[in-house]
């Protein structure tokens, strides 16, 4: 089945966006900005093609095409300029999501908060300092990282769960495994984060779907002992946006609300050294994806100048998550920074 995305280029903002959209050489985006060109991604039998082109050329062109070609990219077109709405309950964007990793050996900060005390402080600390969401996990997703037993792993974050829950604290659970979801789930967790967007685990998308939780999919490749192993991408930018899309859908084939699914396109893209542009093109998919974003990031910050691709156009809103390129500290927390509108240039980065 032929899949189409569109990336917009030459991004401008306020006056000078209007200005553009104006005269008719620009498109507007969501928000403020516009674009005066897109990057045009397509898969068929063939394989993946890409060129690019200005906004008055690809009006011209749709105006030309048959109604098939156009009822394939006007919806793209126009979904870049929708904003999308974040799941009840939460304040309007931008949001602060804090980390707390219950683990020893984690990307960033493993060891620093093993303890289930200073966890629970941590993320009370968090909390505090204005994060809309803390999520906890017990196991290490780096590259390399060993699987943690499921039974472990609930140990690790089953008290911390429970105590900032107590506390009216939002909770994410960041774990790839159903029972691990639902002890945490039971336990006031509102949020399901999985690096694997529910596949590790036949009993996932299920339990997902029975508790209607809102619930944040990433893209892997392997699972974190093999995901360096030589990734091959031959365009990453539309190759994860593409996994996205396409678990999205099959994942509301399979009873999850579409409102309530969030695209994390960063999360642990692997990213082989030895190829530069494939690293590259995997972090341009995740500041480009995250643009449509209304959503609650790690803790990361975002950077300017980025051109986002179209986000999902069928069913319901999907909403979109983005994190960035470094480790960065916040004015008072180490793991509690906040996501600007428009997104900025990124890299993945793993837990």
């Amino acid at each position: 089945m032929t899949f189409r995305a569109l990336r917009p280029l030459g991004l401008l903002k306020e006056e000078a966006a209007d200005q553009a959209i104006a005269t008719g050489h620009a498109w507007r985006l969501g928000g403020s900005g516009a674009c005066t060109g897109l990057e045009l991604f397509c898969r068929d039998a063939r394989g993946i093609s890409a060129s690019t082109t200005s906004i008055p050329a690809f009006l011209a062109r749709l105006a030309g095409e048959d109604e098939a070609e156009r009822a394939a990219w006007l919806p793209r077109l126009h979904a870049l300029s929708r904003g999308s709405v974040w799941p009840d309950g939460l304040p309007a964007p931008p949001l602060i999501m804090g980390i707390v990793n219950v683990t020893p050996d984690s990307f960033h900060d493993g060891g620093r908060f093993m303890g289930t005390e200073r966890a629970i402080e941590h993320g009370r600390r968090l909390a505090a300092e204005g994060a809309a969401i803390v999520d906890v996990g017990g196991e290490s997703t780096r590259p390399g990282a060993a699987p943690v037993p499921v039974d472990e792993e609930i140990r690790r974050v089953l008290p911390v769960v429970r105590a900032l829950a107590a506390d009216a604290i939002r909770v994410s659970i960041d774990t790839r495994n159903a029972a691990v979801m639902r002890a945490a789930l039971d336990a006031g967790a509102s949020f399901i984060n999985d690096v694997t967007a529910l596949r590790h685990d036949r009993e996932a998308a299920p339990l997902a779907a029975e508790c209607g939780v809102p619930v944040i999919l990433m893209h892997m490749r392997g699972d974190p002992a093999t995901m360096q192993q030589a990734p091959h991408y031959v365009r990453a930018c539309f190759e994860v946006l593409e996994f996205l899309e396409r678990r999205a859908e099959d994942l509301e084939a399979a009873g999850l609300r579409r409102d309530r699914l969030i695209l994390d396109p960063a999360s642990a893209s692997a990213r082989p050294s030895s190829t530069t542009s494939t690293s590259s093109a995997t972090s341009t998919c995740t500041a480009a994806s995250a643009v449509r974003s209304r959503s609650a990031p790690r803790a990361r910050a975002s950077s300017p100048g980025c051109p986002p691709a179209s986000r999902p156009t069928s069913g319901s809103p999907v909403h979109w998550r983005f994190m960035s390129s470094r480790s960065i500290r916040a004015r008072r927390s180490s793991a509690c920074t906040m996501l600007r509108r428009p997104a900025r240039r990124s890299r993945s980065r793993v837990r």
